[in-house]
């Protein structure tokens, strides 16, 4: 059980923490002969600038003009500066941190820290009560002190230079705000104002030009050697030549920051020099002298921006800009979001309308990041950073193969045992399946499953209107005729040198050749636009290497549409360009490992206690050429038959629900199912019958339910006839959509027309829920309008008012759609 539940076991995290009088004074030298062993430790030290301990002492902490016991006239002297001390060793990871002006940076900074095989420091701005300042205000007054350089935000990573890379990266780029703002509101500083103004303005002047030289040689220091030239080419006056772009960002949680990055990399790779920084970071007004300008965008929330963007958007979305203000820049953008929200990729869409209306040329069309998405946001990067690089028409990177990631050792059969029989993906838990249920009758075109799952003998929970994760395993007969292919038999063991030190997806050491193509790698799966350029690096045969290079080109666009219309997967492309066969190594690195792939679940705790139940529908196809094709994981649902007594383990995980249901019972539900998506439905359903079973009062319930026909696709329907019960059950309306049951096609936006009035009564004086699940699509648009309908049907209310009416209840919850 030890062993089972170790995922639920955390390492600890060990710290040395003190506060600067220590660190800067009195311990300095323990300090300083601590971090010059190199040994593996962490130290945090909470600057306060002051002996704050002792009633508010001057220390070498303290900046200078500052007014505190022992330095009544001010402090002479300028602050000591252990950061830079202590990256002068280059073996010590250093960061300065100020969580109210950046809480994302200090985390990672201390996550960084963390990681680090040696010594680390961490000078982390801690207001203090000494300071004259009202404490409910001390993360407002971090931020100001970052925005005007008093506190600089840095990390130093040692590891980065090992790598070829700038180790210091400073995290406050742009000084926004005179200094003189922040000295001003604090009493520490006033006081020298009040008693000698003259001496003061002198010292705060000699302040605020060390504050900006020492923000200046941090900048430098940051900067890689292209950078720092074209900085001095700036401040010289001299042009700045050669290809170049410039990466914004809008960043919240740091995913955004990352792929700036990461497109800033893949920029230099390409022989263009790049600069990549927060929006707010970006001198506004030289925005019209970027020739070509990459932005990533995330949005936050209720589409709010993130904090390193708003300034840069007011700039932008300024009325008074001319219309052909950016006519000489040219631009693409990149927005992350999640469907789940009312303003999906707000922040994104804005910037893009924004630049587009400036006069800027847009190179790709908006890339439109989704949190929901099989890959997240890599799902829509992978098809938008083609385009970018295909208009860019950049200098390719060099066609060759880099170092495989991973040491492969293949064994004879038998010389060896595999490290387990079943590789449980890192977070999931065998389940036992413990019942597959045909829905429809067994000669229908689809197949629609009801499964059970046994929770009882198990550590998985899971809460109503939560989803299901289950990892597949690929299709046997598929798997052996790719290693016959391949030329490996299905029981050679591999072994495997993972150096990635990943703890989320960590290879097993050992494991047979039929494990590691039916329960880890997704050969079978969609291949990456990479797995095609390293076919056409390896490929022997220049007939082969050509055809692949001209599916890549912008040429060959079109082209590569019409053959991804037969969903090729990673083996079909093998087959087709036989002479691009890829070591064993190089396929670990290039086929992602097999991804979970998410079901709403149908059942309640409260009502099914250790059965968790799924409702899914086959998932399968004829491309155009005929050939059939199945989802992966749906036919591995498919062909589990678990028997009485003999149940089947499949690797899953719980992921929390993505819609909201009301705090009580009482309040009115509209569900809206179309077709499987009347799992969750199911689930809600049940939830509210057990609630009202044990004495509570229940509101009413209407169930809207589109699918196809009446005899083949009715899923539980004969629970839907006996809870509505012609009307006096407690489900109060039951109105399915039989789409081709009749010469007239009826949807579920049909439906909800007929109870207009009643959604009225529900939604506008009830305060009722709506909630639809099924795939996207136009009955989801329209069943929307028809709630907007009957909004519009109180007086109060116009059109326009009934659709920010709707658009209020998605925001606060009372509208949900899980759709897929």
């Amino acid at each position: 059980n030890a062993e089972y539940m170790g995922d639920m076991l955390r390492p600890q995290s060990h710290w040395i923490v003190g506060g600067d009088g220590w660190a800067y004074d009195i311990g300095f030298g323990g300090l300083d002969h601590v971090l010059s062993r190199g040994e593996n430790i962490n130290v945090m030290v909470l600057d306060t600038e002051m002996y704050s301990n002792t009633g508010g002492q001057v220390s070498k902490s303290t900046q200078k003009s500052t007014v505190l016991k022992f330095a009544q006239s001010g402090k002479e002297q300028m602050k000591k500066d252990m950061g830079v001390m202590a990256m002068s060793y280059g073996n010590v990871y250093v960061a300065s941190i100020a969580m109210g002006a950046n809480y994302n940076q200090s985390v990672q900074a201390i996550r960084e820290a963390e990681s680090y095989p040696g010594p680390s420091l961490i000078l982390a701005y801690s207001p203090c009560i000494d300071w004259g300042i009202d404490m409910q205000y001390m993360m407002e007054s971090q931020r100001i002190a970052v925005d005007t350089g008093y506190w600089k935000l840095y990390r130093f990573d040692p590891r980065l230079a090992a790598k070829g890379k700038v180790p210091l990266q400073l995290d406050s780029a742009k000084i926004k705000a005179n200094v003189r703002k922040f000295l001003e509101s604090q009493n520490r500083f006033k006081q020298l104002i009040r008693k000698d103004k003259d001496r003061a303005e002198t010292a705060f002047g000699v302040l605020t030009t060390n504050l900006e030289h020492s923000h200046e040689s941090l900048k430098r220091d940051s900067y890689d050697d292209f950078e720092l030239l074209d900085h001095l080419k700036t401040l010289l006056g001299e042009a700045i030549t050669g290809e170049k772009a410039l990466v914004l960002f809008a960043s919240e949680t740091g995913t955004a920051a990352e792929v700036g990055k990461m497109l800033q990399a893949e920029l230099l790779r390409r022989k263009v020099r790049a600069r990549c920084m927060p929006m707010d970071d970006y001198d506004f007004d030289n925005l019209p002298q970027e020739s070509l300008v990459l932005m990533i965008g995330a949005t936050c929330g209720q589409g709010e921006y993130p904090d390193n963007s708003k300034a840069f958007w007011k700039a932008l979305s300024n009325p008074s800009l001319p219309q052909n203000w950016l006519a000489n820049t040219k631009f693409a953008v990149f927005a992350l979001g999640d469907t789940a929200y009312v303003y999906y990729n707000k922040v994104g869409k804005d910037i893009d309308n924004r630049m587009s209306e400036l006069g800027a040329s847009r190179l790709a069309p908006i890339g439109l990041g989704n949190e929901k998405d099989d890959e997240k946001w890599e799902t829509a990067w992978t098809e938008w950073i083609p385009d970018v690089w295909t208009e860019l028409q950049t200098e390719n990177p060099p066609a060759e193969l880099a170092e495989p990631i991973f040491t492969i050792e293949t064994l004879a059969p038998g010389t060896m045992s595999p490290e387990v029989d079943v590789i449980v993906p890192t977070g999931a838990k065998l389940v036992p399946l413990v019942k597959s249920e045909l829905l429809c009758p067994a000669d229908y075109e689809r197949d629609i499953r009801h499964f059970d799952f046994d929770l009882s003998k198990t550590t998985a929970m899971y809460s109503l209107g939560d989803s299901l994760g289950v990892y597949p395993w690929n299709h046997r007969p598929q798997v052996l005729e790719f290693l016959k292919w391949y030329g490996l038999a299905p029981d050679a063991l591999i072994k495997v040198d993972d150096p990635t030190d990943s703890v989320k997806e960590k290879f097993a050491s050992i494991m047979t050749a039929e494990q590691m193509f039916t329960q880890v790698l997704d050969v079978f799966g969609r291949p990456s636009r990479r797995f095609y350029e390293m076919l056409s690096i390896v490929a022997t045969d220049t007939k082969e290497a050509a055809e692949i290079q001209h599916l890549m080109s912008k040429e060959g666009k079109e082209d590569f549409k019409k053959f991804l219309q037969e969903t090729p997967d990673y083996f079909d492309l093998m087959k087709r360009w036989p002479s691009s066969k890829l070591g064993l190594n190089y396929l670990m690195d290039l086929i992602p490992r097999i991804k979970p792939r998410l079901y709403s679940i149908a059942s309640a705790p409260e009502t099914d206690g250790d059965i968790l139940s799924l409702c899914v529908v086959a998932d399968d196809w004829h491309t155009p050429s005929g050939i059939y094709k199945h989802g992966l994981t749906t036919r591995y649902l498919r062909d589990l038959r678990p028997t009485d007594g003999s149940p089947i383990q499949v690797a899953c995980r719980v992921n929390n629900a993505s819609f909201t249901l009301p705090a009580n019972h009482q309040q009115p539900l509209i569900l809206v199912a179309l077709g499987t998506g009347i799992a969750p439905i199911r689930a809600v359903i049940r939830d509210r019958l057990t609630a009202q079973s044990r004495g509570e009062k229940i509101g009413p319930m209407a169930l809207f339910f589109g699918i196809r026909n009446r005899a083949n696709e009715y899923s539980y329907g004969e629970e839907w006839e006996k809870l509505h019960d012609g009307g006096k059950g407690p489900l109060t309306i039951l109105a399915p959509a039989f789409s081709r049951d009749q010469k007239e096609k009826i949807y579920v936006q049909h439906r909800l027309k007929e109870h207009t009035q009643l959604l009225n009564d529900w939604v506008v004086k009830q305060n009722g829920y709506y909630l639809l699940c099924g795939p996207s699509g136009p009955p989801c648009a329209a069943s929307r309008a028809e709630i907007v309908n009957a909004v519009a049907l109180s007086s109060e209310y116009t059109q326009e008012q009934a659709e920010q009416y709707v658009t209020d209840m998605q925001i606060s919850g009372r509208y949900n759609e899980e759709v897929w």
